[in-house]
């Protein structure tokens, strides 16, 4: 990269590599790029991912499964189950507490995508069509919360 006149590398630290079981970080991958982008001396902007989630947030908590809206559930936690979203914010923090005194940090970029990746896991070329998602009872919940949304009965 020197050699071709770059100075900055983009750098995903993902979710499902970083915390793999519930509650235990393991920064290892990660470390290899900042350390390498300090011996270089490149500036990182890093990608906290969590789109990118572990198998365990779905599994601990299967009541708040991403649902379509004809309820297809791809197997992908929802982040407004507040547990997920909660751990969701650890894994951002974790990932921010490690490389925030970092010289080669110069930024971060965080959920550029959120849901593109729940689209691209409802089989849209196979079907046709793209699914809108959070159907779930907890993304209900939340808009019903937000926007005052009483059901009307007819």
């Amino acid at each position: 990269m020197k050699e071709l006149g770059l100075n900055t590398l983009v750098a995903h630290i993902d979710w499902y590599d970083v915390e793999p079981v519930r509650g235990r970080y393991e920064f290892s991958r990660s470390d290899v790029v900042v350390e390498l982008a300090e011996k270089l001396d490149l500036h990182a902007l890093l990608w906290p991912w969590p789109e990118l989630e572990p198998e365990w947030p779905s599994k601990a908590f299967p009541d708040g499964l991403w649902t379509a809206d004809d309820g297809l559930k791809p197997g992908t936690a929802c982040w407004d189950r507040p547990q997920v979203r909660e751990a969701v914010g650890r894994f951002i923090t974790a990932t921010v507490d490690r490389y925030r005194s970092r010289r080669v940090v110069m930024g971060w970029d965080v959920a550029a995508e959120p849901g593109l990746w729940i689209s691209g896991d409802s089989l849209i070329r196979e079907h046709g069509q793209a699914r809108t998602y959070c159907y779930c009872p907890h993304t209900k919940a939340r808009y019903r919360a937000r926007v005052r949304f009483q059901p009307q009965r007819w």
